[in-house]
Parts: structure tokens; C-alpha cells; sequence
């Protein structure tokens, strides 16, 4: 039992650090991919604005930011499928699919992380 509430601790301790919405209706899965888009937009504007690079500077700069979003975005949606899942779920969960949820979330903090890390090195 306690192995159960310290993973569910875990989950639920990630889930408030990263939010995750369940949508039900597909229109609004659209005006969030709509939404997305238009942040992921705005994001690479306003780090181009601030950074002001040169050509040679964004020739190697863009292509590196690229694939750290990339990263970044699919731990992101590791989470939230993980929080999907948790959030849908209606019946109580085992200690095993607790500690899978617990691991999954873990191991995309870890590419996060390991993305983190590229960028800086």
C-alpha cells in the first residue's frame, strides 16, 4: 500500500508541475492545436527578436533549437498522455500500473533533461 501511494504521490506531485487538459470535444482539439501552433509560433519569435543573430550564428542556432523543442515537446506529450490516462481513468489503480505511470513520467524528465544537457554542451 505504501509503495502505492508514493508512486501515486509521484504522479500527482508531476502532474501539477506540468497541467494537462483532457478534451472531449474535437473542435477543441482543434482550437488547442490551433493555440499551440500559435505559441510555438510566438516562441520562436520573440527568442530570434531577443537573440538578434547573425547569419552564420542562426545558420547554427536554429537547427539546434529545433531539435531541442522537438525533444522538449515529446516528454511533453509523454506527460500528458500519461496524465490522460491517470485523469480518464475511473477505477483504482494497482501498485504496478502506478509505479508504469511513475516510470514513464521519470523517463521523459530524463529526455528533458538529456536535451537540457545537449544544448548546453
Amino acid at each position: 500500500m505504501n509503495s502505492k501511494l508514493a508512486a501515486l504521490s509521484v504522479v500527482l506531485m508531476l502532474a501539477v508541475a506540468t497541467p494537462a487538459h483532457a478534451q472531449d470535444k474535437v473542435g477543441d482539439m482543434t482550437d488547442m492545436a490551433a493555440l499551440g501552433a500559435a505559441v510555438k509560433s510566438d516562441k520562436r519569435a520573440l527568442v530570434a527578436s531577443t537573440l538578434a543573430l547573425t547569419d552564420a550564428e542562426a545558420r547554427k542556432f536554429w537547427p539546434a533549437y529545433e531539435a531541442y523543442r522537438r525533444s522538449v515537446d515529446l516528454a511533453n506529450r509523454e506527460r500528458n498522455l500519461v496524465l490522460e490516462s491517470l485523469i480518464s481513468s475511473n477505477k483504482p489503480i494497482s501498485d504496478l500500473y502506478a509505479k508504469r505511470l511513475a516510470n514513464t513520467l521519470v523517463t521523459a524528465d530524463d529526455a528533458e533533461i538529456k536535451a537540457r544537457r545537449t544544448v548546453y554542451n
